[in-house]
């Protein structure tokens, strides 16, 4: 598996992660296990850090500037695995926003802030951004607009996981993750 950066190779015993110019060894399951000690919470200081927050997704260039400097700052404050996983989610949300139609992205847009007002989490990535809703009209606001639709995707990831790793809980909640 490779992609964003990240060359995985297994050996029929364990996983090496190669990065930047180095490698890391993972046994079987642990590539899983590194990316769910991941506290999703944290990265809203990385975005919030970013310094092209305010500036205009369509200028000239500040695509580029914003993907070099969230890869870096991803791979500052987190393992490889989890970097790459971060870096390739947010990545793809973002160019999903870019290449929407218009009527793509008002339903985007509708669903992150349909329930605003009574959704904690919503609330937390907002509070102090400058922002009282979603929007897509800075990079800042397409950086927290990804985050909140990662943050979904990272909850399935650690639910289904916790199952698997519990023998599997209940076999309706077994059920329902492999229906899904």
């Amino acid at each position: 598996m490779s992609g964003d950066g990240l060359l995985v190779w297994y050996d029929r015993s364990n996983y090496r992660v190669f990065y930047n110019g180095t490698s890391k060894e993972y046994p079987i399951g642990g590539l899983a296990c590194e990316y769910s000690r991941f506290k999703p919470y944290t990265l809203k200081d990385v975005i919030m850090d970013c310094p092209f927050f305010s500036d205009d997704p369509k200028s000239e260039g500040v695509t580029d500037k914003v993907a070099k400097w969230i890869y870096d700052a991803l791979f500052e404050n987190y393992d490889p695995v989890t970097a790459s996983m971060i870096f390739a989610e947010i990545g793809d949300y973002i160019h999903d926003y870019f290449i929407a139609d218009d009527d793509d992205r008002k339903g985007f847009l509708d669903d992150l802030n349909a329930d605003i007002n009574d959704d904690k989490v919503k609330q937390f990535i907002l509070k102090d951004s400058g922002l009282d809703k979603f929007d897509l009209a800075t990079m800042g606001g397409m950086l927290l607009s990804a985050y909140c639709t990662f943050g979904t995707s990272y909850v399935a990831f650690r639910h289904s996981l916790d199952i698997l790793a519990n023998d599997g809980g209940e076999a309706k909640e077994e059920d329902a993750f492999l229906d899904f």
